[in-house]
């Protein structure tokens, strides 16, 4: 049986480059496409596939969000991070939502097709740029990201923008007392002391300018 696989990529010249490149590879099948993280946990639904191709930058929602719903649905598909950029904060967000691995967007098609395979026999797969990192984290090179959820990742990405608490509010279509207990938790979990600390933090951290 081929190994089924959702991709979730909001450009949709990549979005064909990735099917051409996953179904030629003989061994794999494209089971749904998706532009969005609503558009990816509908198609998960509906046919659930064995991988999904997750990038990170969807124009609603960030793909560690997406992958915590999917977990949080029940779905047993591999959860294969895609992304442009491999720093830290990408690469902690993903893999603490779960993803199995983290390709980066330059890598050879050849190499894509590798990752799903490893996803689907539920085996961790890196680019050498999202390794890199992880050595970093395990070397003691890097400080331990706190346990930040989907959620407060998408609240404090938004920070450094300049947006207000009902600007943020309107984007993620929650309340704005909700962003407010949002940013308390996120202030108290990276131990800063307000608005300013936790937009520092997140520069350092690669979380600016999702």
């Amino acid at each position: 049986m081929p190994i089924g696989v959702l991709i979730v990529e909001d450009h949709p010249a990549t979005r064909l480059g990735l099917k051409f490149a996953l179904e030629n590879a003989g061994d794999v099948e494209v089971t749904g496409e998706a532009g969005s993280g609503a558009e990816a946990l509908a198609q998960a639904r509906l046919r659930p596939p064995e991988v999904v191709l997750l990038d990170y930058g969807l124009p609603d929602m960030s793909g560690a969000e997406v992958a915590t719903a999917l977990h949080e649905g029940g779905l047993e598909a591999g959860i294969l991070a895609y992304s442009g950029y491999a720093d830290e904060g990408h690469v902690t967000a993903m893999l603490n939502a779960g993803a199995l691995g983290f390709v980066v967007k330059t890598e050879p098609p050849e190499a894509i097709v590798e990752a799903v395979r490893a996803a689907a026999r539920r085996e961790p797969w890196l680019s050498q740029e999202a390794y890199a990192v992880v050595m970093r984290f395990r070397q003691g090179e890097l400080p331990e990201c706190p346990p930040l959820t989907a959620r407060e990742l998408e609240v404090l990405g938004a920070l450094p923008g300049g947006y207000s608490n009902r600007q943020i509010a309107e984007a993620l279509s929650i309340s704005e007392a909700t962003v407010k207990n949002h940013l308390t938790n996120i202030y108290g979990k990276l131990g800063v002391k307000g608005r300013a600390g936790a937009i520092a933090w997140a520069w350092q951290h690669g979380l600016a300018g999702q």
